[in-house]
């Protein structure tokens, strides 16, 4: 559930002058362009397990506003312009914040925490303390 209707809501209450814009059916070789573009990104979805278009977005300094879903506090904490909230009122702030600054968050120390390696040692390390207990 991508809630566009509470994406609109964000929005519509931040109080700078912002434009929703959707993306879909974009070759995923072109959405690094499409990121670098842009000024923020809004996810306002109700469930996921792990939205990986916010990893995407701090890879490439672009600051994500997001409800809590999956591991996107995980990834976007400590990274500056990002916010995670669940009600329209504290993601138009978070908006606000990410639109009303002018340098980008410097994200790509934070993805190397959560990219692939290092997710694979995670895992690894949950089956050899499982195994052992």
């Amino acid at each position: 559930m991508k809630n566009y209707a509470m994406a609109r809501r964000v929005v519509e209450r931040a109080s700078v002058d912002a434009e929703l814009r959707t993306v879909s059916g974009l070759a995923y070789e072109e959405m690094p362009h499409v990121m670098n573009a842009s000024d923020a990104l809004l996810i306002t979805s109700e469930r996921e397990s792990g939205p990986m278009v916010i990893k995407e977005a701090v890879a490439c300094g672009l600051p994500v506003v997001s409800t809590d879903v999956g591991f996107a506090r995980d990834v976007v904490e400590g990274v500056g312009g990002c916010t995670v909230g669940n009600s329209p009122a504290e993601l138009a702030r978070g908006l606000e914040r990410a639109l009303e600054t002018t340098e980008r968050p410097g994200g790509r120390d934070v993805i190397d925490g959560v990219g692939l390696e290092r997710m694979a040692e995670r895992l690894f390390t949950v089956y050899t303390t499982a195994i052992d207990l």
